[in-house]
């Protein structure tokens, strides 16, 4: 029985396809950092009321003011919000990111409350 070499030219093909399918998996994973309010004040997050920020999103995103990278829909524009961190939730001992799956939830409801923005 004769061994081949392994071939080279074909090895990184299933490394490179792992990292094209785990490449967004990491905004359904949960952030586990959890931060200080001192740390959120340095980093200029947004901890309080939301709805109006999302309202102002929705508003631009609709009138074709905000332009982003990616699909141009509701699901894009909470990706989008996702990738700025800037909004964060309390959480027991300190404040976390707030999730992919919230943003989007909130963006829903919000934008089906003011059809007429």
């Amino acid at each position: 029985m004769i061994r081949r070499k392994p071939n080279k030219k074909f090895s990184n093909i299933n490394s490179n396809v792992k990292d094209l399918n785990t490449d967004h998996s990491s905004i359904f994973q949960d952030d586990s950092n959890t931060y200080t309010k001192e740390d959120l004040i340095h980093k200029g997050a947004i901890i309080g009321s939301k709805k109006g920020y999302f309202l102002s999103y929705i508003k631009s995103f609709k009138e074709g003011n905000l332009l982003f990278k990616g699909r141009q829909d509701m699901e894009g524009l909470a990706l989008f919000i996702y990738n700025q961190n800037t909004f964060f939730v309390h959480h027991y001992s300190g404040y976390k990111r707030m999730k992919y799956s919230s943003i989007l939830s909130l963006l829903r409801t919000y934008s089906k409350d003011k059809q007429g923005i």
